[in-house]
């Protein structure tokens, strides 16, 4: 039995015309080689999976291969040719950046680099993933690069251009490689299952490519697995079992119950789908590019954008025809909403019904009918005496046609004027008539901010106001009484409160006032700012009822200040300086202290 050999390795490409979908560069170099122009340095860089490596393999064989085709391509039969048909080829080096990225790997290469060739024309060095070499490799690397040998030729493949040193960029010539097309894809798959004799539909084949997402090499790796799943045998239905996605008509069923509103069975539907073991991420993330693929649909101008056989293309568009634009827009903005808010939700299947549902109510939120236009007469505002203003009711008008309507409304307006002119001479005092809502109020209805603020900040003062009245109503209270009622409100507030407690034990009193005096200006604002507080529980402690206010001042503390020394010296210092016969005691004994 012959030995199984992987799909993209056993129809790997091996000339330039077999290369998938990178024509701009294939073409290029064949050109190149034909004119004999070929730059001692060149950096692939693109996706995974799209050709790099293949393509520098492919260089390097056909610039070596000793009789080339017409068509500037390898013949496959001179020695340089079957050597690297067999890996034996001593021209073309591999080396692998990500495990050999210090400079002693570097330093090994540029001294390999000074050997020329044994058969052939050209040296090929082929270092791939570049972007991984250390800051230090690349600076070591940089003279090599810059004056090769005539013979060496320099081919980087990398999947993230921005990581490699500019001064390694202006040295080599760039070449960025595409994704690949889904077509192309389907086609490479549709040749390989004709040599493999698997028996396939081009739906299968192109859930493979979407899903590959432009990579051959992950397309060749889903085939072989999928092949093996379905017995040579292909159907939509067992490679989306395989690939563990949702097919066309998964979503088609999504969008038709959403549309229709019937959010039980979306959640039904949503629900047999998690219990498959799909991730409530990659089920939004599809059906928000299933609304994306019927958009572009509906329109013949667009439907190109589909990469997609023609019969499913077909089926979107006749799905599509019964849903509006609007509808489609809504709904993938709330499911891109979704999306970036799955990263942080802690209950992400509860987000997703939540989306759901709202899906399951925008057609109605959208396109709400509109109520017909009514026939209406002029509002006509009569004055009644000097005082009141009167607006009729509004009387339901039957439908007419244009020209009684118009018939209607200058009878009106006429009767008007003429009531005008005969009230003319009256000339009544002009009066302002205010709109039935209130002027505090935007031509929607909703309040102005300004208003708001206003309405706070006038409420507020009229709270303060309100309390500051309710300590000055009645006769003073008694000083006796006001002392020990703030005696009382001390001992509950001491534990809590102990500087204002403080201030307010050394108080002194007068009928219906106490006088508080404090040391600093914080002690000061706190008392004011807590005045109605305090005022309240001294008349709640003591039960009393009148008049009460007090007041603080602001005065010097009486309080003696501590001295703090920080050393026997200060100290020593401090008493000659307290007492002056102590400093001529210490210098009549030539005294010396020793301090600690």
């Amino acid at each position: 039995m012959e030995k199984f050999i992987v799909s993209a390795r056993k129809y790997r490409p091996a000339t330039f015309a077999s290369v998938v979908g990178q024509q701009h560069i294939t073409s290029t170099f064949v050109n190149a080689i034909k004119r004999n122009q070929l730059a001692h340095a060149y950096i692939f860089c693109g996706p995974r999976g799209v050709g790099k490596t293949t393509c520098a393999r492919i260089i390097a064989k056909t610039i070596n291969c000793m009789n080339p085709t017409s068509n500037n391509e390898a013949c496959d039969k001179c020695e340089s040719c079957m050597a690297f048909n067999k890996n034996a080829s001593f021209n073309i080096h591999e080396l692998d950046a990500a495990s050999n990225n210090s400079v002693e790997d570097i330093r090994d290469l540029s001294r390999q680099v000074l050997t020329p060739p044994q058969v052939g024309k050209y040296s090929i060095y082929i270092i791939d993933e570049v972007h991984m070499l250390s800051s230090s490799a690349f600076n070591a690397f940089l003279k090599t690069l810059e004056e090769p040998p005539e013979y060496a030729i320099f081919i980087l493949a990398t999947t993230e251009k921005h990581k490699i040193l500019p001064t390694i960029l202006s040295r080599c010539q760039i070449y960025d490689f595409k994704r690949i097309k889904v077509g192309d894809v389907v086609d490479y798959l549709q040749m390989i299952s004709a040599k493999e004799d698997v028996t396939y539909d081009k739906q299968s084949l192109t859930l493979i490519a979407q899903k590959a997402d432009g990579c051959m090499r992950d397309a060749l790796s889903m085939y072989d697995k999928v092949v093996s799943y379905c017995n040579s045998k292909l159907s939509i239905k067992k490679v989306a079992e395989a690939l563990n996605i949702l097919d066309y008509e998964t979503y088609f069923d999504f969008v038709k119950a959403i549309y229709s509103g019937d959010y039980q069975k979306t959640l039904l539907m949503f629900d047999s789908v998690l219990q498959k073991g799909f991730d409530v991420g990659k089920i939004i993330e599809g059906l928000n590019k299933h609304l994306r693929d019927m958009l572009v649909s509906q329109s013949d101008k667009t439907i190109s954008l589909l990469e997609l056989p023609d019969e499913v293309a077909q089926q979107f568009k006749k799905n599509a025809k019964n849903l509006e634009s609007e509808f489609i827009f809504n709904a993938m903005s709330l499911l891109t909403t979704c999306q970036e808010g799955l990263r942080n939700s802690l209950n992400q299947r509860l987000l997703c019904e939540l989306v759901l549902l709202k899906l399951c109510n925008l057609k109605g939120q959208c396109f709400a009918s509109i109520p017909e236009n009514k026939a209406s007469l002029p509002i006509i505002i009569n004055r009644v005496g000097d005082d009141e203003v009167i607006a009729p009711k509004s009387i339901a008008v039957p439908k007419k046609n244009v020209a009684e309507e118009v018939v209607v409304e200058k009878k009106a307006v006429e009767a008007v004027v003429e009531k005008k002119e005969s009230k003319r001479a009256v000339a009544p005092k002009a009066r302002v008539v205010e709109s039935p809502k209130s002027a505090k109020h935007s031509i929607l209805g909703i309040p102005l901010l300004n208003h708001i603020a206003d309405e706070k900040k006038s409420s507020a003062d009229e709270k303060k106001k309100s309390e500051d009245n309710s300590f000055a109503e009645g006769e003073p209270i008694k000083k006796e009484l006001l002392s020990d009622a703030c005696l009382a409100f001390v001992d509950t507030i001491k534990d809590k409160k102990k500087r204002l407690a403080i201030a307010l034990s050394e108080s002194t009193y007068e009928d219906g006032m106490i006088k508080i005096s404090v040391d600093n200006k914080t002690l000061e604002e706190d008392l004011n700012k807590y005045k109605a507080n305090i005022l309240k529980g001294i008349l709640s402690k003591g039960n009393l009822s009148g008049s009460i206010d007090f007041e603080v001042k602001l005065c010097k503390s009486t309080k003696k200040k501590i001295a703090i020394f920080t050393s026997d010296g200060e100290r020593l210092e401090h008493l000659i300086k307290k007492n002056p016969k102590m400093g001529k005691l210490v210098k009549s004994l030539d005294l010396e202290f020793q301090y600690k």
